[in-house]
């Protein structure tokens, strides 16, 4: 489990596993007849059941063979879902590595699903609905940020609590991967050239940071109060996001800071130890974040992670992530980069 978390091939890691067991076994096997054991049964040398010893030793002789081609003849996918887990309150913990995944989600904390034709067909369904969405003159009134460049869009795709949209249903490579939780409303968010424009109400160092920081955060710490003080009233389950339109790399990617997932991990759980879960939304996080943010952008590689339409982005819901700036030479189709995400709690 350990060695397949840090992305050693699964062939690799159970073989090595199994060698472990020879370097194990002379001093257990050397050490414990010396051991005496008060009550033993009949037929037991020191602290050795000598029935056990020819159970084990039997079982092995007539398996082990057969195991170990079993084991090379058994595609890596399947051979991985016995080390994948899911922690307290369903967050994903697990290993999206293998064939058409780009990434490691326990090491770099995301994961790029290949072009899907179920993802395909849920993003044809959503992008009609999405255009009325973005043409709606309340919606619009209410999402567009940063001089008209960017539709924030928050739960605003008019999907089921199942996904589905359109009558088509949400069904991609995720499954198994993440828990199965109702979904909200997807955020739509969609980008236009110029990102990121400057709204009248936008700070000198608030615009700054979008531009060089590509506005880097966490889901699910709210800024509350004139002061903006974060307390973490959302945690998500993980993010996943779908394209729903053909966009060039350029045109405002997701961006991540790779392993940083980690560093935030740790952190707060070193700030919220000792507390109730219950009471984590009322506590001030402000300057764990701040700090913790400080070492990612110091220590973690910056990753851009653009999509073309049919493919899926899997997050885990402690990395930290942002949107590039629009490039010079980005392109895209009239109703802009459009990306549908869920961050169910």
């Amino acid at each position: 489990l350990l060695m397949t978390l840090h992305s050693v091939r699964v062939h690799r890691a159970v073989g090595t596993a199994s060698g472990y067991g020879q370097i194990i076994a002379p001093p257990s096997g050397t050490g414990f007849p010396f051991v005496w054991s008060p009550g033993a049964p009949p037929l037991t040398v020191g602290s050795v059941k000598i029935a056990a010893v020819l159970a084990v030793v039997g079982s092995y002789w007539v398996t082990a063979s057969y195991a170990a081609r079993l084991a090379h003849r058994t595609d890596r996918g399947r051979l991985k879902r016995g080390v994948w887990n899911v922690s307290r309150r369903g967050r994903v913990e697990h290993d999206a590595q293998g064939d058409g995944v780009v990434g490691d989600l326990p090491r770099a904390g995301w994961a790029v699903f290949d072009a899907d034709p179920r993802v395909a067909a849920w993003a044809a369904a959503a992008l009609p609905v999405a255009r009325q969405v973005v043409a709606d003159a309340g919606q619009r009134a209410r999402w567009l940020r940063h001089g008209g460049t960017w539709f924030v869009g928050v739960d605003a795709l008019p999907n089921g609590p199942d996904g589905a949209i359109g009558g088509v249903a949400l069904l991609g490579p995720w499954a198994g991967l993440v828990p199965e939780l109702p979904l909200h409303p997807a955020q739509l968010s969609v980008i236009w050239p110029g990102y990121p424009g400057r709204d009248a109400t936008d700070t000198d160092a608030a615009h700054r940071y979008r531009l060089t920081r590509d506005a880097a955060h966490l889901d699910g710490l709210l800024a509350e109060g004139p002061s903006k003080r974060r307390h973490l009233r959302e945690p998500h389950a993980y993010v996943l996001g779908i394209a729903l339109t053909d966009c060039t790399p350029g045109a405002s990617p997701l961006v991540v800071w790779e392993g940083s997932h980690h560093m935030v991990h740790a952190a707060f759980a070193d700030r919220l130890a000792g507390h109730d879960a219950a009471t984590w939304g009322d506590l001030d996080v402000t300057d764990t974040y701040q700090l913790v943010r400080a070492q990612v952008f110091a220590t973690c590689p910056r990753r851009p992670l653009p999509l073309r339409p049919g493919q899926a982005v899997l997050l885990h819901w402690h990395l930290i992530h942002g949107v590039a700036p629009w490039g010079p030479d980005a392109t895209a189709p009239d109703e802009g980069r459009m990306i549908a995400y869920f961050r169910p709690l």
